[in-house]
């Protein structure tokens, strides 16, 4: 909180040198534990959003960087907004319509994703296509996406996908394509469509179809559809709009200063584009979790960042997984707390970018009433090491701990700080009670302490469905790295994790 200026901090420093055990994380990467014939409906996906943005969504350059590190750390959901390129020769092009955001050729974003696409994971990547071409580059589009994907690209057969979507292990190694068919006037384009985007006219209306569908939402339209089911709910919304300004890692404006600024900036009409819902039909009906699960065990749902993040910040996917959302698109432009939460639960099943939902929401059931399972969280120290200099702030460091899953699961606690130093003893258990493990995921956080929001200085997530009980020096991910790599130097945090139960 102070951040003097202090005298020097030599040495090693260690309270407990007996605790040296790494963690190591459960399973081999790109090697799924879990059963991968289920339809996709089944699964969770690691998601993007706007993929062909390098940093911000209203003067970012477009670029395939984002394309390449994504698919490299296990994302499996590619998105391309496209238009009406400049000749025939350069084709179609991908950037963010009504903004200064300069443009990519889509050619060289599908020959990034035909590249990259299974370096980390076998299982199909698809390419969500927001479209906004004429008939004729569409033409163009489809040439783009046969000649360069070749025998990788799911050409669907007539009738497909019909009741029920292929599984990810049918679909290995291939790209498939996701639209708004509707809008699609060239036959050839329309062809390669396998996910058609519909609208969401209700979970009642869609839970009846005899077919299978996919439909967009904006991140704010998930908290409509949520309102209805209870207190708790309510008590994650509410804390989840007081952190909006900390989960922006680049951006230190709460989310009203942050919405102000994207209107004045003409973004804020770009967060309806997508925006795919009859919010008369969702008021009209009476919404329950066994409502939710019934839908999302068929269909595919994707939920998307809201138009005022213009500093490409996310919102935290927990919400929207609850709601048994299949794509929860994030911004991977900008490696804030909502993708260190994606990545602790895509690190499940060997990090193949797909997580089986669980199996109340594939029945299609209700949320079981079950006793809480106790967390426990045991720190015993911290360790950030201080700049040499005495002319440089020292830290107030201390750590915190959150867990991140269903409403009635989320909580978060903060040990006590140690003032203008890197050298952290705790000495304390953080109980947690969680109903819901397998939904849950666990963050530890070293900070510095400040009046108004702590700096994060390092981060460990994971998540509870996998979590290896025991004492561990757990390495600090660097929270500015996208996929938080390297390791911090002469940063980490000692624990214990166990269930009381």
């Amino acid at each position: 909180m102070r951040n003097g200026l202090s005298l020097f901090e030599r040495g090693e420093w260690d309270p407990h040198p007996e605790l040296n055990k790494p963690y190591v994380f459960a399973g081999a990467r790109g090697v799924p534990t879990q059963d991968m014939n289920a339809p996709l409906s089944h699964y969770f996906v690691s998601s993007g959003h706007n993929s062909y943005l390098s940093r911000d969504q209203l003067m970012g350059k477009s670029t395939t960087a984002t394309i390449i590190m994504c698919l490299g750390l296990g994302c499996r959901v590619i998105e391309l907004d496209v238009y009406n390129g400049p000749s025939e020769a350069v084709g179609p092009v991908c950037k963010h319509g009504g903004t200064a955001t300069r443009a990519i050729s889509l050619r060289a974003c599908v020959q990034a994703i035909r590249e990259h696409s299974f370096k980390a994971s076998p299982y199909p990547v698809t390419i969500t296509i927001e479209n906004h071409t004429d008939e004729e580059n569409q033409g163009f589009m489809a040439k783009i996406l046969k000649d360069v994907l070749g025998d990788k690209l799911f050409v669907p057969s007539e009738g497909q996908p019909g009741a029920e979507w292929l599984s990810p292990e049918a679909l290995k190694g291939k790209v498939l394509i996701r639209a708004n068919a509707g809008k699609l006037t060239n036959a050839s384009m329309k062809s390669l469509v396998y996910i058609a985007n519909t609208k969401f006219l209700g979970f009642a209306h869609m839970n009846a179809l005899p077919g299978v569908t996919s439909s967009s939402i904006v991140e704010s339209k998930v908290e409509k559809i949520m309102k209805p089911l209870g207190e708790h709910q309510q008590k994650q919304i509410s804390s989840m709009r007081q952190d909006a300004a900390l989960e922006t890692a680049d951006v230190k404006l709460d989310e009203a200063a942050a919405k102000a600024k994207a209107k004045q900036a003409g973004a804020e009409e770009l967060e309806g584009e997508d925006d795919e819902m009859d919010e008369g039909a969702v008021d009209a009906e009476t919404i329950t979790q066994k409502t939710i699960s019934q839908y999302a065990r068929r269909h595919l749902l994707r939920v998307y960042p809201a138009g005022w993040r213009i500093a490409s910040g996310n919102y935290d996917p927990s919400q929207a997984w609850a709601l048994g959302t299949s794509f929860a698109a994030l911004n991977w432009q900008t490696w804030d707390k909502p993708l260190w939460i994606n990545q602790a639960k895509f690190r499940d099943n060997g990090g193949c970018g797909y997580v089986r939902k669980p199996d109340w929401m594939i029945e299609g059931e209700d949320l079981p009433s079950r006793r809480p399972r106790k967390l426990r969280v045991h720190i015993f120290s911290a360790h950030k090491s201080q700049d040499m200099s005495c002319f440089c702030m020292k830290d107030d460091l201390m750590v915190g701990l959150e867990v991140r899953g269903m409403a009635v699961d989320s909580n978060k606690r903060t040990t006590n700080a140690v003032q203008d130093s890197g050298r952290l003893t705790v000495d304390q258990t953080y109980e947690f009670e969680v109903h819901y493990p397998e939904m849950a995921q666990l963050l530890l956080l070293l900070l510095d302490e400040d009046i108004d929001a702590h700096d994060v200085l390092g981060y460990f997530s994971v998540s509870l469905a996998t979590i290896q009980p025991g004492r561990y020096k757990l390495e600090m991910f660097d929270p500015s790295k996208p996929g938080g790599t390297p390791f911090l130097k002469h940063a980490w945090i000692k624990a214990e994790f166990s269930w009381a139960d």
